[in-house]
């Protein structure tokens, strides 16, 4: 864990960060920690769904290939 706070703060002292207007600094650097990730397609299944939590689970479980 400390590692990962130590390699955090390096990077943190490599980049500029530049806080958008109405965003705090802390949204802007994790944004920029974060980095690009690829968009999954299964996104709107899990997040905008009115199922019950344990059938959302079960539907994550499966679309990750670990049921």
């Amino acid at each position: 864990m400390v590692r990962k706070i130590m390699g955090a703060r390096i990077i943190l002292e490599k980049l500029h960060i530049v806080v958008q207007p109405g965003r705090s600094l802390t949204r802007s650097m994790y944004l920029q920690l974060l980095g690009e990730l690829p968009r999954v397609r299964w996104k709107g299944l899990i997040f905008q769904n009115q199922a019950r939590p344990k059938a959302t689970f079960t539907l994550w479980l499966c679309l990750q290939g670990k049921m």
